[in-house]
């Protein structure tokens, strides 16, 4: 440049351009290539490949499984508290609770399929796996309720939830499944008289 006393002043006016045309800043890097005449440095053809594979796919049906076991648990409530007697509001039977709660949560699923396009879900990732984990236990709970009762099944589900799911230190794990497993059996047999299974430590001390 005329008149320039700067050193380095012509070079400072030359800057590195995209193959666009537009202007941009230098990239350095492995994955990245020199683009020619230019010294911007681009991601190669194998690196936007490899981003490309790192990006979680998305389901067409992924973000219904939610609302599907919510209304197959809905349903299981709903079944299982026919059995029992149901009685009225004036004197409600010990069924009668568990199926209003099934209803409802029968209902709010079958909204959830018919109306959810899933747009606002986030896509399924390896991190689906805890919800993998939460039916298995809930599954395994299920299985030895009928031969052990509630009150072991329940603290040893509520213990790996707690701990595996939620990510609670083993000392609030066990804290918190002991008194969530009191509430519910306090809450489900002496009060509502929900008849459950012989319990095996409920039978140490005399109980049902």
């Amino acid at each position: 440049m005329p008149g320039c006393r700067i050193r380095g002043c012509a070079n400072s006016s030359t800057r590195p351009t995209s193959p666009t045309g537009s202007s941009t800043a230098t990239r350095s890097g492995p994955g990245w290539t020199r683009s020619s005449g230019s010294t911007a440095r681009w991601p190669s053809r194998s690196a936007v490949t490899r981003l490309a594979a790192r990006e979680p796919r998305r389901s067409g049906f992924a973000h219904r499984i939610g609302g599907a076991v919510a209304l197959l648990v809905g349903v299981f409530f709903v079944v299982q508290a026919h059995s029992l007697t149901l009685g009225d509001f004036a004197a409600p039977g010990p069924g009668l609770w568990p199926f209003l709660i099934g209803l409802v949560m029968t209902g709010a699923a079958i909204l959830v399929l018919l109306t959810d396009s899933g747009a606002d879900h986030e896509p399924l990732t390896p991190a689906a796996r805890n919800v993998v984990f939460g039916i298995a236990g809930l599954a395994v709970f299920i299985a030895a309720f009928t031969y052990l009762g509630f009150i072991l099944p329940g603290l040893v589900t509520f213990a790996c939830w707690l701990r595996f799911l939620a990510r609670e230190s083993w000392r609030n794990a066990l804290l918190l499944a002991v008194v969530l497993t009191a509430v519910f059996y306090v809450l489900f047999v002496p009060v509502l008289g929900v008849p459950f299974p012989q319990d095996v430590v409920a039978a140490l001390w005399g109980g049902d």
